[in-house]
């Protein structure tokens, strides 16, 4: 999540709007304001949530993912 909310952080309106019609998602024309919205709800989403989160819980579950997506079953 929080490499979501840098990635948001570091871009310009202008990037991430490039990026979003390279994908035919056409988006608003105040695209600063929309990045500038979800820059807050997803930063504190981040805080309230994630940011204690020990970090091996995440790792596993990057892991039982991976393993699920490659047919190999859970833990």
């Amino acid at each position: 999540m929080a490499e979501v909310v840098d990635r948001l952080e570091s871009q310009t309106a202008q990037e991430l709007n490039d990026q979003a019609l390279a994908y035919g998602i056409p988006l608003p024309d105040d695209m600063e304001q929309l990045r500038r919205l979800a820059l807050r709800l997803l930063s504190g989403w981040y805080e309230e949530y994630f940011r204690h989160v020990d970090a091996n819980i995440v790792s596993r579950l990057e892991q039982e993912a991976e393993r699920t997506e490659q047919g190999e079953g859970g833990i």
